[in-house]
């Protein structure tokens, strides 16, 4: 419990200090020009239609997560050998946040920690702000399982609670470079998922490659990519919360987060 309570401090230090030293020069733009969520799920999509754009959008955000030709900006490395920098994306899309750090157990084994059917232990350690999560429907494509939930985050500061409409998918196929990967996409699904009273809509990705590095050691690479405003579109509310905020608070508690994620690791796991 110290872990998490000591986590929600440090994210509320590092807003305080985000917003008085000037986080807000990344100003977020017309928030009903922004993209927000990766498609519209209805019943006219088939499974196998869903699977498919779930796996391509998952192989972008590896290309852009380890080509040598991503310009990615450092924001915070640390002598413990966690790393977290970021890199912009096209137009006014919020940019992508990349947190890495080495991790001395297997990869199948951070892999389940950290997967979406354990996201009510995962969470709260790298996000002392999440809420709950509930499953809305789930299907099957081959040995995939895919879900469709709703997450809930607490206020944070004088910003409201926010609700997420989320696509996750468990896939444990063998992949030719040896790597385990999850990923849980914010989707567009108002049949299934309309925005909760008392809750602004808010949009995140959030990608895990686990690369095997030999005996009990392992990379973990997880990517983000976070809107914390509402569309004003379809009855959005809107919601201005400055981008800048979200990255200077990322690059503050990032580190500390995959430490509180290895101590969790190292005295949970066999």
């Amino acid at each position: 419990m110290q872990t998490f309570k000591w986590s929600a401090a440090a994210y509320l230090f590092a807003f305080a200090n985000a917003f008085i030293n000037g986080a807000s020069t990344i100003a977020p733009d017309d928030s009903s020009a922004i993209q927000r969520g990766r498609g519209i799920i209805n019943d006219d999509l088939s499974n196998e239609e869903l699977y498919r754009s779930f796996r391509d959008t998952i192989q972008d955000y590896q290309d852009k997560a380890f080509s040598k030709l991503s310009k990615w900006k450092t924001l915070r490395q640390t002598r413990d050998g966690i790393e977290i920098s970021m890199l912009d994306s096209e137009g006014n899309s919020p940019p992508y946040i990349r947190f890495k750090a080495e991790i001395p157990t297997t990869a199948e084994k951070v892999y389940d920690f950290t997967g979406f059917s354990n996201w009510e232990q995962f969470m709260p350690i790298i996000n002392p702000f999440y809420k709950s999560m509930k499953v809305v429907e789930e299907w099957s494509v081959g040995k995939a399982k895919m879900f469709l939930a709703r997450k809930l985050s607490k206020r944070i500061l004088c910003y409201g609670k926010r609700d997420f409409s989320l696509l996750s998918v468990v896939d444990t196929s063998s992949r030719d470079d040896g790597m385990l990967v999850s990923g849980t996409l914010s989707v567009v699904s108002p049949d299934h998922i309309p925005r909760q009273s008392g809750f602004t809509r808010a949009y995140q990705d959030m990608v895990c490659f686990y690369k095997p590095l030999g005996r009990d050691q392992m990379e973990l690479t997880i990517i983000l990519k976070t809107d914390l405003n509402d569309s004003v579109e379809d009855e959005g509310t809107g919601g201005y919360f400055p981008m800048g905020i979200v990255v200077k608070t990322l690059g503050y508690t990032g580190p500390e987060a995959m430490r509180s994620l290895r101590k969790v690791l190292k005295t949970s796991l066999p």
